[in-house]
Protein backbone atom coordinates (compact mmCIF):
# COMPACT_ATOMS: atom_id res chain seq x y z
CA UNK A 1 0.00 0.00 0.00
CA UNK A 2 1.03 3.77 -1.01
CA UNK A 3 2.14 5.82 2.77
CA UNK A 4 0.18 9.05 2.52
CA UNK A 5 3.27 11.11 3.89
CA UNK A 6 5.77 10.25 1.24
CA UNK A 7 9.85 10.63 2.38
CA UNK A 8 10.57 14.18 3.22
CA UNK A 9 14.47 14.46 1.79
CA UNK A 10 16.57 16.86 2.65
CA UNK A 11 16.62 19.07 -0.28
CA UNK A 12 12.56 19.40 0.01
CA UNK A 13 13.48 20.32 3.89
CA UNK A 14 15.89 23.01 2.28
CA UNK A 15 13.35 24.28 -0.23
CA UNK A 16 10.48 24.82 2.42
CA UNK A 17 12.95 26.47 4.50
CA UNK A 18 14.17 29.09 1.35
CA UNK A 19 10.33 29.72 1.43
CA UNK A 20 9.62 30.73 4.87
CA UNK A 21 12.83 33.47 4.34
CA UNK A 22 9.88 34.87 2.38
CA UNK A 23 7.66 35.38 4.50
CA UNK A 24 6.18 38.72 6.35
CA UNK A 25 6.75 36.99 9.94
CA UNK A 26 10.38 38.46 11.40
CA UNK A 27 10.44 35.65 13.32
CA UNK A 28 9.38 32.99 11.47
CA UNK A 29 12.52 34.58 8.74
CA UNK A 30 15.12 34.26 12.18
CA UNK A 31 13.98 31.02 12.49
CA UNK A 32 14.24 29.87 8.98
CA UNK A 33 18.09 31.60 8.69
CA UNK A 34 19.05 29.55 11.51
CA UNK A 35 17.93 26.03 10.11
CA UNK A 36 18.88 27.13 6.44
CA UNK A 37 23.00 27.97 8.08
CA UNK A 38 23.43 24.13 9.92
CA UNK A 39 23.23 22.65 6.26
CA UNK A 40 24.95 22.63 3.34
CA UNK A 41 22.03 22.38 1.21
CA UNK A 42 19.92 25.27 3.51
CA UNK A 43 23.14 27.39 2.83
CA UNK A 44 23.02 26.84 -1.10
CA UNK A 45 19.55 27.77 -0.42
CA UNK A 46 20.22 30.68 1.55
CA UNK A 47 22.73 32.00 -1.40
CA UNK A 48 19.80 31.54 -3.72
CA UNK A 49 17.54 33.65 -2.13
CA UNK A 50 20.31 36.56 -2.41
CA UNK A 51 19.22 38.03 -5.73
CA UNK A 52 15.41 38.54 -3.96
CA UNK A 53 14.19 41.65 -5.06
CA UNK A 54 12.80 41.76 -1.23
CA UNK A 55 15.75 43.54 1.05
CA UNK A 56 14.29 41.77 4.01
CA UNK A 57 14.67 38.07 2.33
CA UNK A 58 18.58 39.22 1.38
CA UNK A 59 19.13 40.31 4.67
CA UNK A 60 17.88 37.57 6.05
CA UNK A 61 19.60 35.31 3.62
CA UNK A 62 22.61 36.92 4.91
CA UNK A 63 21.79 36.17 8.62
CA UNK A 64 21.88 32.80 7.43
CA UNK A 65 25.28 32.90 5.56
CA UNK A 66 26.63 34.98 8.80
CA UNK A 67 25.50 32.55 11.34
CA UNK A 68 27.12 30.17 9.25
CA UNK A 69 30.55 31.47 9.72
CA UNK A 70 33.57 29.95 8.00
CA UNK A 71 31.70 27.49 6.33
CA UNK A 72 29.81 29.93 3.89
CA UNK A 73 33.33 30.97 2.69
CA UNK A 74 33.13 29.74 -0.68
CA UNK A 75 30.25 31.52 -1.29
CA UNK A 76 32.31 34.96 -0.27
CA UNK A 77 31.79 36.86 -3.79
CA UNK A 78 28.11 36.46 -3.56
CA UNK A 79 28.34 38.47 -0.06
CA UNK A 80 30.79 41.00 -1.40
CA UNK A 81 28.07 41.71 -4.12
CA UNK A 82 25.68 42.69 -1.61
CA UNK A 83 28.06 45.39 -0.50
CA UNK A 84 26.88 47.73 -3.24
CA UNK A 85 22.63 47.42 -2.24
CA UNK A 86 20.81 49.83 -2.56
CA UNK A 87 19.33 49.49 0.63
CA UNK A 88 21.59 50.27 3.51
CA UNK A 89 20.48 47.57 6.23
CA UNK A 90 21.61 44.86 3.29
CA UNK A 91 24.59 46.45 3.21
CA UNK A 92 25.67 46.19 6.26
CA UNK A 93 24.33 42.48 6.89
CA UNK A 94 26.94 41.98 4.27
CA UNK A 95 29.53 43.40 6.24
CA UNK A 96 28.59 40.99 9.00
CA UNK A 97 28.52 38.44 7.61
CA UNK A 98 32.14 39.01 5.75
CA UNK A 99 33.56 39.30 9.12
CA UNK A 100 31.97 36.42 10.57
CA UNK A 101 33.28 34.30 6.98
CA UNK A 102 37.19 34.71 7.98
CA UNK A 103 37.87 34.48 4.34
CA UNK A 104 41.08 33.26 3.02
CA UNK A 105 43.08 34.56 0.43
CA UNK A 106 41.22 34.53 -2.42
CA UNK A 107 40.59 36.94 -5.63
CA UNK A 108 37.39 38.00 -3.44
CA UNK A 109 39.21 38.75 -0.54
CA UNK A 110 40.71 41.35 -2.23
CA UNK A 111 37.22 42.59 -4.19
CA UNK A 112 35.99 42.84 -0.51
CA UNK A 113 38.93 44.94 1.23
CA UNK A 114 38.41 47.45 -1.72
CA UNK A 115 34.42 47.20 -1.27
CA UNK A 116 34.76 47.32 2.40
CA UNK A 117 37.06 50.58 2.49
CA UNK A 118 34.54 51.93 0.19
CA UNK A 119 32.02 51.40 2.14
CA UNK A 120 33.90 53.39 5.76
CA UNK A 121 32.23 56.21 3.08
CA UNK A 122 28.60 55.32 3.56
CA UNK A 123 26.40 57.61 4.28
CA UNK A 124 24.76 55.47 6.70
CA UNK A 125 26.42 55.61 10.38
CA UNK A 126 25.49 51.85 10.99
CA UNK A 127 26.94 50.93 7.90
CA UNK A 128 29.92 52.44 8.42
CA UNK A 129 30.20 51.40 11.99
CA UNK A 130 30.11 47.76 10.24
CA UNK A 131 32.43 48.45 8.20
CA UNK A 132 35.12 49.36 11.08
CA UNK A 133 34.30 45.90 12.51
CA UNK A 134 35.61 44.23 9.36
CA UNK A 135 38.72 45.78 9.33
CA UNK A 136 39.43 44.67 12.82
CA UNK A 137 38.82 41.48 11.80
CA UNK A 138 39.58 39.20 9.06
CA UNK A 139 40.57 41.95 6.51
CA UNK A 140 42.97 43.74 8.61
CA UNK A 141 46.33 42.33 7.23
CA UNK A 142 44.99 42.72 3.51
CA UNK A 143 43.36 46.58 3.90
CA UNK A 144 46.85 48.10 5.10
CA UNK A 145 47.80 48.06 1.24
CA UNK A 146 44.67 50.49 0.40
CA UNK A 147 45.00 53.32 2.49
CA UNK A 148 44.93 55.01 -0.07
CA UNK A 149 40.86 54.41 -0.40
CA UNK A 150 40.55 56.04 3.19
CA UNK A 151 43.09 58.96 3.27
CA UNK A 152 40.89 59.85 0.30
CA UNK A 153 37.59 60.07 2.78
CA UNK A 154 39.77 62.39 5.14
CA UNK A 155 38.43 65.08 2.81
CA UNK A 156 34.52 64.17 2.48
CA UNK A 157 32.09 66.49 3.33
CA UNK A 158 30.33 64.81 5.72
CA UNK A 159 32.28 64.65 9.19
CA UNK A 160 31.36 61.76 10.05
CA UNK A 161 32.56 60.07 7.27
CA UNK A 162 35.79 61.59 8.05
CA UNK A 163 35.92 61.05 11.64
CA UNK A 164 34.80 56.83 11.00
CA UNK A 165 38.43 57.58 8.34
CA UNK A 166 40.30 58.44 11.27
CA UNK A 167 38.98 55.49 12.79
CA UNK A 168 40.02 52.78 10.16
CA UNK A 169 43.90 54.91 10.42
CA UNK A 170 44.07 54.53 13.75
CA UNK A 171 43.25 50.69 13.64
CA UNK A 172 45.26 50.17 10.69
CA UNK A 173 48.34 52.56 12.54
CA UNK A 174 49.10 54.26 9.25
CA UNK A 175 50.12 57.73 7.90
CA UNK A 176 49.97 59.90 11.29
CA UNK A 177 50.76 62.53 8.87
CA UNK A 178 47.44 62.27 7.38
CA UNK A 179 45.30 61.88 10.25
CA UNK A 180 47.26 65.50 11.66
CA UNK A 181 45.84 67.59 8.96
CA UNK A 182 42.16 67.33 10.63
CA UNK A 183 43.45 68.71 13.93
CA UNK A 184 41.87 72.03 12.62
CA UNK A 185 39.15 70.50 11.00
CA UNK A 186 36.18 72.64 11.35
CA UNK A 187 33.97 69.75 13.37
CA UNK A 188 34.95 69.57 16.97
CA UNK A 189 34.12 65.83 17.34
CA UNK A 190 36.75 65.05 14.31
CA UNK A 191 39.14 66.94 15.61
CA UNK A 192 39.28 64.95 18.92
CA UNK A 193 39.04 62.05 17.06
CA UNK A 194 42.09 63.33 14.64
CA UNK A 195 43.98 63.81 18.43
CA UNK A 196 42.98 60.28 19.56
CA UNK A 197 44.30 58.65 16.29
CA UNK A 198 47.81 60.85 16.26
CA UNK A 199 48.62 59.12 19.46
CA UNK A 200 47.45 55.82 19.02
CA UNK A 201 49.17 55.56 15.28
CA UNK A 202 52.47 57.48 17.37
CA UNK A 203 51.81 55.41 20.44
CA UNK A 204 52.15 52.12 18.32
CA UNK A 205 55.91 52.91 17.67
CA UNK A 206 55.38 51.28 14.35
CA UNK A 207 54.47 54.88 12.77
CA UNK A 208 57.46 55.43 10.74
CA UNK A 209 58.21 59.35 11.21
CA UNK A 210 61.07 61.08 11.04
CA UNK A 211 62.32 63.36 13.54
CA UNK A 212 60.73 66.37 11.92
CA UNK A 213 57.77 65.17 11.02
CA UNK A 214 57.42 64.17 14.81
CA UNK A 215 58.15 67.72 15.63
CA UNK A 216 55.50 68.76 13.15
CA UNK A 217 52.83 66.44 14.52
CA UNK A 218 53.91 67.80 17.97
CA UNK A 219 53.35 71.23 17.43
CA UNK A 220 49.97 70.90 15.71
CA UNK A 221 48.69 68.79 18.68
CA UNK A 222 49.77 71.00 21.83
CA UNK A 223 48.20 74.48 19.18
CA UNK A 224 45.01 72.66 20.23
CA UNK A 225 45.49 73.56 23.74
CA UNK A 226 43.71 76.56 23.19
CA UNK A 227 40.73 74.64 21.60
CA UNK A 228 37.27 75.06 23.68
CA UNK A 229 35.93 71.73 22.58
CA UNK A 230 34.58 69.61 25.10
CA UNK A 231 37.46 66.39 25.15
CA UNK A 232 39.73 68.45 23.04
CA UNK A 233 42.03 69.18 26.12
CA UNK A 234 41.84 65.86 28.08
CA UNK A 235 42.74 64.38 24.69
CA UNK A 236 45.64 66.57 24.55
CA UNK A 237 47.24 65.75 27.80
CA UNK A 238 46.60 61.80 27.15
CA UNK A 239 48.62 61.86 23.51
CA UNK A 240 51.70 64.62 24.88
CA UNK A 241 52.71 61.34 26.86
CA UNK A 242 52.63 59.30 23.97
CA UNK A 243 54.73 61.95 21.68
CA UNK A 244 57.04 62.31 24.11
CA UNK A 245 58.03 58.65 24.55
CA UNK A 246 58.30 58.04 20.96
CA UNK A 247 61.04 61.02 20.71
CA UNK A 248 58.66 64.11 19.66
CA UNK A 249 60.10 67.52 21.61
CA UNK A 250 57.26 68.34 24.03
CA UNK A 251 58.64 69.59 26.64
CA UNK A 252 60.84 71.94 24.94
CA UNK A 253 57.34 73.19 22.90
CA UNK A 254 55.67 73.13 26.12
CA UNK A 255 57.26 76.40 27.46
CA UNK A 256 55.54 78.91 25.24
CA UNK A 257 51.95 78.05 26.78
CA UNK A 258 52.93 78.93 30.28
CA UNK A 259 52.47 82.40 29.75
CA UNK A 260 49.58 82.25 27.00
CA UNK A 261 46.92 84.50 27.46
CA UNK A 262 44.06 82.25 28.01
CA UNK A 263 44.14 80.28 31.61
CA UNK A 264 42.85 77.28 30.59
CA UNK A 265 45.49 77.00 28.21
CA UNK A 266 48.10 77.32 30.81
CA UNK A 267 46.28 75.14 33.41
CA UNK A 268 46.18 72.46 30.70
CA UNK A 269 50.03 73.19 29.94
CA UNK A 270 50.58 72.58 33.61
CA UNK A 271 48.54 69.40 33.66
CA UNK A 272 50.93 67.76 30.87
CA UNK A 273 53.95 69.14 32.33
CA UNK A 274 53.22 66.42 35.32
CA UNK A 275 52.29 63.89 33.12
CA UNK A 276 55.67 64.14 31.41
CA UNK A 277 57.58 63.79 34.91
CA UNK A 278 60.51 65.87 33.30
CA UNK A 279 61.68 67.62 36.18
CA UNK A 280 64.89 69.38 35.01
CA UNK A 281 63.29 70.98 32.09
CA UNK A 282 59.94 72.22 33.54
CA UNK A 283 60.52 72.90 36.91
CA UNK A 284 61.62 76.32 37.29
CA UNK A 285 58.98 77.80 35.09
CA UNK A 286 56.19 76.01 37.09
CA UNK A 287 57.99 77.49 40.31
CA UNK A 288 57.54 80.92 38.71
CA UNK A 289 54.10 80.21 37.01
CA UNK A 290 52.60 78.89 40.58
CA UNK A 291 53.69 82.13 41.79
CA UNK A 292 52.93 84.80 39.40
CA UNK A 293 50.12 83.45 37.62
CA UNK A 294 46.79 85.91 38.04
CA UNK A 295 44.28 82.56 38.34
CA UNK A 296 43.98 81.11 41.22
CA UNK A 297 43.22 77.33 38.66
CA UNK A 298 46.40 78.20 37.36
CA UNK A 299 48.27 78.25 40.10
CA UNK A 300 47.09 75.25 41.40
CA UNK A 301 47.92 73.15 38.50
CA UNK A 302 51.37 74.62 38.10
CA UNK A 303 51.72 73.90 41.72
CA UNK A 304 50.80 70.20 41.74
CA UNK A 305 52.97 69.76 38.78
CA UNK A 306 55.74 71.15 40.60
CA UNK A 307 55.67 69.17 43.50
CA UNK A 308 55.25 65.88 41.45
CA UNK A 309 58.16 67.09 39.14
CA UNK A 310 60.20 68.05 42.29
CA UNK A 311 59.22 64.20 43.62
CA UNK A 312 60.51 62.82 40.51
CA UNK A 313 63.66 64.35 40.43
CA UNK A 314 64.14 63.97 44.36
CA UNK A 315 63.75 60.04 43.35
CA UNK A 316 66.00 60.23 40.35
CA UNK A 317 68.76 62.01 42.03
CA UNK A 318 69.83 61.89 45.78
CA UNK A 319 67.20 62.85 48.26
CA UNK A 320 70.18 63.31 50.76
CA UNK A 321 70.75 65.88 49.09
CA UNK A 322 68.03 67.57 50.66
CA UNK A 323 67.67 69.43 54.21
CA UNK A 324 65.41 67.36 56.56
CA UNK A 325 62.52 69.41 57.83
CA UNK A 326 61.44 69.69 61.13
CA UNK A 327 58.41 70.62 62.64
CA UNK A 328 57.97 71.97 65.64
CA UNK A 329 55.18 72.83 67.75
CA UNK A 330 53.49 75.77 65.70
CA UNK A 331 54.38 74.52 62.09
CA UNK A 332 58.05 74.36 60.15
CA UNK A 333 60.76 75.72 61.24
CA UNK A 334 62.98 75.13 58.11
CA UNK A 335 61.55 77.01 54.91
CA UNK A 336 62.41 75.24 52.05
CA UNK A 337 65.06 77.31 49.69
CA UNK A 338 62.47 77.41 46.94
CA UNK A 339 61.93 81.33 48.66
CA UNK A 340 65.74 82.03 48.95
CA UNK A 341 66.10 80.89 45.01
CA UNK A 342 62.90 82.57 43.49
CA UNK A 343 63.16 85.69 45.48
CA UNK A 344 65.61 87.31 44.05
CA UNK A 345 64.89 87.01 40.32
CA UNK A 346 61.93 89.35 39.79
CA UNK A 347 61.02 92.44 42.41
CA UNK A 348 58.26 90.03 44.10
CA UNK A 349 55.59 92.73 46.44
CA UNK A 350 54.04 91.71 49.39
CA UNK A 351 51.27 89.70 47.81
CA UNK A 352 53.93 87.31 45.61
CA UNK A 353 56.00 86.68 49.10
CA UNK A 354 52.78 85.44 51.09
CA UNK A 355 52.40 83.22 48.07
CA UNK A 356 55.93 81.53 48.41
CA UNK A 357 55.33 81.57 51.99
CA UNK A 358 52.03 79.48 51.81
CA UNK A 359 54.11 77.64 48.68
CA UNK A 360 56.33 76.57 51.35
CA UNK A 361 54.16 75.43 53.72
CA UNK A 362 52.44 73.32 50.71
CA UNK A 363 56.66 72.46 50.40
CA UNK A 364 56.75 70.81 54.00
CA UNK A 365 53.46 68.74 54.11
CA UNK A 366 54.37 67.53 50.47
CA UNK A 367 58.11 66.14 51.75
CA UNK A 368 56.50 64.87 55.01
CA UNK A 369 57.84 61.58 54.60
CA UNK A 370 61.16 62.98 54.99
CA UNK A 371 60.19 65.03 58.18
CA UNK A 372 61.30 63.60 61.69
CA UNK A 373 59.98 65.07 64.81
CA UNK A 374 61.49 67.74 66.39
Amino acid sequence: SRCLFPKFDVMDKARWDGWRLEKTDVAERRDAAEVLSQSPQGLKEAVAHLRSLDPYVRQAALHAIEQAGERAASHAHDVVALLRDDTQYVRMAALQALVAMNVPDTEATFRAVGETLERLGDENESVRRSALEVLKGSLFRRAIFRTDVIVKQLDSRNPGIRRTALKALAILKLDALEAARLLIDQVGYVRVEAIKTVGIIVGSGEHGLEQEDLETVSRLVLERLGDSTAGVSKAVVEVAQQLEAAGAPVARQLCGYFGHSNWRVRKTAASIAQSLKCGSTLREQLDLMALQDENDKARGAAREAAFVLAGAVTNAAAASELPTPRLGQHGPTWVPERIGTVRPQCPFGLKTHWRALTLAWHDCRALSHHVRPG
